[in-house]
C-alpha cells in the first residue's frame, strides 16, 4: 500500500467505504454525470437514505493512459481533509478501491469562473472587492495551513449559485503540495498565463507564485483580458518575465493598487494575501 493511501487511511475525520463499483449503489442514486474527460468524472448524486445531493468525483485508473491521475487525486484527498473554510470546497467523505479513488463533497451548481467569464466577458467592476477579499481570504487560509495550491485559475473557482459572487469555492487541490512534505513535481504545472516569473527562473514554487496566479485571475475577470499575452508560449514567457502591466483608465484606483502588489514580479517585494486584504479593508473605513 502506498505512503499516500496509509495517510489517508491513518485518518478519522471522514467516513471511508470501499466499494467494487466507483460509485456504490447502495449508498448513492446517480441522477446525471456534471462532466468527464478520459480519467476524471463528476457526478451529480443523491443519498439513498436521504434527499442530501452532493456531487462526486471519480478517478478511475485505466491502464491505456501512461498518466492516470490517482496520485495526484490522493493528494488531493489528503489536502482537502485538512481545510475546512466557508470559501474551500468541503469534502464529505472519500472512497479508494483498486482501481479508481474519488471523494464526495457539496454540490455547487454555479459553475465555474472560467465558465461565466466564457459568456459574460468579464465581471462588473463594482464587484471587485467582493471577489477578490474571498479569494485572497481562502488563498490566506491555505498558506497559513502550510499548502501552496499550485493552480490558482479561473478554472478552478466556483460560484455556489449560478451568478452569484458572494460565496466563491476553491477548488482543485490536485497539483497542491504541504510545505512540510517531500515535493514530488516542481515542474511548472499551471497554465502559463498564471505562472509567475519566478518560476521560469527556475525557482521553486512558494507562496508568492500562489499570489501572482490570483493577481492574474482577478486581472482577467474584471477586464475580460489577460495582462500577459502573445501568440506563443516563447513571447509569452518573455513578457512575463518583463512584467510590465497596462492598466485600463477606467479601472478603480484601488483595484489598480492590490493588482501591483499581487503581480509585483519582484518575488520579495510582492504582498501576501493578508497584507493586501489590510490594504482593501483600510480602504472601506
Amino acid at each position: 500500500m502506498s505512503f499516500f493511501i496509509k495517510l489517508i487511511k491513518s485518518t478519522r475525520d471522514l467516513l471511508t467505504f470501499e466499494a467494487e463499483q466507483p460509485i456504490s449503489k447502495q449508498q448513492y442514486i446517480v441522477l446525471e454525470r456534471i462532466s468527464s474527460d478520459n480519467i476524471i468524472k463528476y457526478y451529480k448524486c443523491k443519498h439513498r437514505n436521504g434527499l442530501q445531493q452532493v456531487c462526486v468525483k471519480i478517478c478511475r485508473r485505466e491502464k491505456r493512459y501512461r498518466y492516470d491521475g490517482q496520485e495526484e487525486i490522493l493528494y488531493e484527498i489528503n489536502t482537502l481533509q485538512k481545510l475546512k473554510n466557508q470559501n474551500i470546497i468541503h469534502i464529505q467523505q472519500y472512497f479508494i478501491g483498486k482501481s479508481y479513488a474519488g471523494y464526495e463533497m457539496e454540490l455547487i451548481e454555479g459553475g465555474s469562473l472560467l465558465q461565466w467569464i466564457e459568456i459574460n466577458q468579464c465581471i462588473p467592476i463594482e464587484l471587485f472587492s467582493i471577489v477578490s477579499i474571498q479569494l485572497l481570504k481562502a488563498l490566506h487560509y491555505i498558506h497559513s495551513n502550510g499548502i501552496i495550491h499550485r493552480d490558482i485559475t479561473l478554472h478552478s473557482v466556483l460560484l455556489t449559485t449560478p451568478n452569484n459572487f458572494n460565496q466563491l469555492k476553491l477548488t482543485h487541490f490536485e497539483q497542491s503540495f504541504d510545505v512540510n512534505e517531500p515535493i514530488i513535481d516542481e515542474h511548472i504545472t499551471i497554465d502559463f498565463h498564471y505562472a509567475a516569473p519566478e518560476l521560469f527562473r527556475h525557482y521553486l514554487y512558494t507562496f508568492s507564485a500562489d499570489v501572482w496566479s490570483l493577481g492574474i485571475l482577478l486581472f482577467k475577470c474584471f477586464t475580460s483580458y489577460y495582462p500577459f499575452e502573445s501568440t506563443g508560449n516563447r513571447e509569452l514567457v518573455k513578457a512575463i518575465l518583463r512584467g510590465k502591466v497596462e492598466f485600463p483608465l477606467s479601472l478603480p484606483s484601488l483595484f489598480i493598487k492590490m493588482e501591483r502588489n499581487l503581480l509585483n514580479p519582484n518575488v520579495d517585494n510582492r504582498l501576501s494575501p493578508k497584507e493586501t486584504l489590510k490594504i482593501l479593508f483600510q480602504s472601506q473605513d
